[in-house]
């Protein structure tokens, strides 16, 4: 999903964001550590920022849940939060009210991307 979104001319022009959903059970930290250095590199060459929510849902695994918090915080807008399913529904209203202000502000909106990994 970052590839597609290096490769988005849309990219360059709106700040996009990553909606990841992972309960941690097969949790790669490599990965991890490429996809943080990814984003951070790509913010830092782009007037756009890469911003990415995260829900931990029933996360068990203590290094994934580690490692979520930071990634969650490549920007100001990016955010984490443990989920379960009696606040699931608060988790995703509080990432579209963050996604709305974007919105509002730029008009453009380049459309919906969704990948499973």
């Amino acid at each position: 999903a970052c590839q597609m979104l290096i490769d988005s001319e849309a990219s360059t022009e709106n700040d996009s964001y990553a909606l990841l959903l992972t309960d941690g059970h097969s949790w790669n930290s490599r990965a991890f550590e490429r996809l943080r250095a990814q984003i951070l590199r790509m913010n830092s060459e782009r007037e756009t920022n890469f911003h990415v929510i995260i829900f931990g849902v029933d996360m068990r695994n203590q290094t994934a849940r580690d490692q979520c918090m930071l990634l969650s915080n490549v920007t100001k807008k990016s955010i984490y939060r443990d989920a379960s399913s009696t606040n699931i529904d608060a988790c995703f209203d509080e990432a579209i009210a963050l996604i709305k202000g974007l919105v509002a502000k730029n008009f453009y909106n380049p459309g919906l991307i969704m990948e499973k990994f």
